[in-house]
């Protein structure tokens, strides 16, 4: 007999508009570091096709997210067709996609929505522990993000099934059950133990992949501007810069990390940023803007 009272963490709208076809499409969303990969990982092992490009720790289908993100709705529609005609049952995964999909759902063929809730301090931890983030800066974002992620499953039209990540964790067996009744899906006994065996807290390929570290120095200071050079790893996206003075942020930048050069190492990527404001060059810090990451000032700093 089944406990009324039993609190398992998971969320059903909407299934009165769920239909019992094979086609469908699944679309996993989320705060950032709330669980979508541990999703994603089920699904593939289910033998769900997650798209064309989507790979590596974090399983995302960089296409079709682009290809949203950035208003593309010819293109948007060209991808849903191709992937439509060759898989009964896709999914897609992409953390905060829902900021654009209220334009998109309906273009989707028979659309279920997966959605996942965490912790926002662990959310917060995450990022620090990943990205450097500053801890109380996370927690505050990690609280809005899930509020309009509230407000998008609320509007929703279409079965949406809403998880809490602690509780699928701690009971994995009753959370794949779930989810399968939801997608109609029957695995074979080898897959659904695969599917276990990806519930889990933070596996280590996608720690390793998602963690981002820092070298660089702050080698010149004056009244006019802050030199130096940074490298993020993994390399090739953007990095902010800030300089201050205490607390106060009297100059910031953005700079490209360099590309592979055909032969040999890339280059260092360097920063040069104009200063305003009175204040003391040998008080100036510089750091990675929204982490904790304070680059250090070289032995040898110019005055």
């Amino acid at each position: 007999m089944t406990n009324t009272l039993e609190n398992n963490g998971i969320l059903i709208l909407n299934s009165d508009k769920s239909n019992n076809t094979p086609e469908k499409t699944v679309i996993v969303i989320g705060v950032a570091r709330s669980g979508t990969t541990m999703i994603a990982s089920i699904l593939k092992e289910l033998g769900v096709f997650l798209g064309d490009a989507a790979s590596g720790a974090v399983l995302e289908d960089p296409k079709l997210s682009r290809q949203i993100e950035n208003g593309e709705k010819r293109e948007v529609a060209a991808t849903i067709a191709s992937y439509d005609k060759r898989f009964p049952i896709w999914a897609t995964k992409r953390p905060e996609l829902y900021h654009h999909l209220s334009d998109y759902l309906s273009m989707f063929r028979n659309p279920h929505i997966v959605a996942t809730f965490r912790d926002p301090i662990a959310i917060a931890r995450r990022n620090e522990i990943s990205m450097l983030g500053d801890p109380i800066e996370g927690l505050l974002r990690a609280n809005e993000e899930t509020a309009d992620l509230i407000r998008f499953v609320r509007s929703l039209d279409c079965p949406a099934l809403l998880a809490s990540y602690e509780k699928a964790s701690a009971n994995g067996a009753t959370f794949l059950d779930k989810l399968l009744d939801f997608l109609n899906l029957d695995p074979t006994e080898q897959e659904r133990q695969k599917a276990l065996d990806c519930i889990s807290n933070g596996p280590e390929s996608y720690l390793k992949n998602t963690h981002v570290r820092f070298e660089g120095e702050l080698t010149s200071v004056n009244r006019r501007q802050a030199r130096g050079w940074l490298e993020r790893y993994p390399r090739y996206k953007p990095v902010t810069v800030e300089i201050l003075n205490g607390r106060k942020v009297i100059g910031q930048g953005t700079l490209e990390n360099s590309t592979p050069a055909e032969e040999g190492p890339p280059a260092k990527p360097t920063f040069c940023i104009k200063l305003k404001g009175w204040f003391n060059p040998e008080k100036v810090t510089a750091r990675v803007a929204n982490t904790t990451y304070i680059i250090p000032r070289s032995k040898a700093l110019e005055m």
